[in-house]
């Protein structure tokens, strides 16, 4: 084995032994962040037929009469109670079940995941400890949702209708959160004019919220909320996170080099070369 391939072994076992120490230090960082975050988990689950059962009462959805302002609705029935949903994003109509509303409403099963596994969040939902809930996504009148209104984040709006089992439905709220740098720009701008620093309105969907999980299922795909957290799972792991890429990187670099196949030189070659001057003379 040639010096150089011996040392590109050295640099992959290294690196190997570096990647393993690193990833247990960044598991064992991330467990222990998991253990002390008071951030609460939930699980959630889709529900896209027009017509189910909740609570022992009946549910569908149907078409609703236009608005006066011409604009279309999904009527919500709960048992003996109804909810006009206004349908400023129309979907394609002819879709089954709720698909036709699937880019502004979604029906949601959810429980309270916090410290469970998942199997045991899924036992939770079939054992009937769920709730329900409505998530709509409205835009201002007039925004069209193909061009601007799939732009203009901090415009939209959410509902959230939650059945109640006692019957009809509980109605909360919220908007989209405004980026942290439009609020760190105007607790700058407070803080020069001596004003007090403003925080975020408690309208903004907050990560500390079932709502805000909830909401993310009527955004686009890519279109959630860019939320910044001064700290995570990865954001206090030191050294671990850099040196488990790195060290990953060196073993992929360094096993490259030491399996290279080796330089040969063809027989046809080598009797075909030209003979040297001491050879000819």
């Amino acid at each position: 084995m040639s010096r150089n391939r011996l040392l590109a072994w050295l640099i992959a076992a290294f690196s190997l032994v570096t990647m393993i120490v690193a990833l247990r230090a960044l598991i064992a960082h991330a467990e222990s962040y998991n253990a002390r975050s008071s951030r609460p988990v939930f699980a959630f689950e889709l529900i896209d037929e027009a017509e189910f059962t909740y609570a022992d009462r009946p549910v569908t959805f149907t078409p609703g009469e236009p608005t006066a302002d011409g604009v279309g609705t999904v009527l919500a029935t709960y048992g003996d109670v109804k909810l006009s949903l206004r349908d400023t994003i129309p979907g394609t109509a002819e879709l089954p079940g709720l698909l036709p509303y699937e880019n502004w409403l979604r029906v949601l099963r959810f429980v309270d995941a916090t410290g469970v596994t998942q199997e045991e969040a899924m036992r939770r939902l079939d054992a009937g400890e769920d709730r329900l809930v409505i998530v709509t996504r409205t835009l201002n009148p007039g925004v069209d949702p193909r061009t601007w209104g799939s732009v203009w984040k901090s415009d939209w709006r959410f509902e959230f209708h939650e059945f109640l089992p006692a019957g009809g439905f509980e109605t909360s709220r919220k908007r989209f959160p405004e980026s942290e740098r439009s609020l760190k720009r105007r607790q700058a701008s407070a803080k020069r004019a001596g004003e007090p620093i403003p925080d975020r309105s408690p309208d903004d969907l907050s990560p500390e919220d079932w709502r805000y999980d909830a909401a993310l299922q009527v955004m686009p795909p890519g279109q959630g909320p860019k939320m910044v957290f001064d700290a995570d799972a990865l954001s206090g792991a030191g050294w671990a996170w850099p040196g488990a890429v790195f060290s990953a990187l060196a073993l992929i670099v360094s096993i490259g080099f030491a399996a290279a196949p080796r330089k040969t030189t063809s027989p046809a070659a080598s009797e075909t070369r030209p003979a040297t001057k001491s050879e000819s003379g």
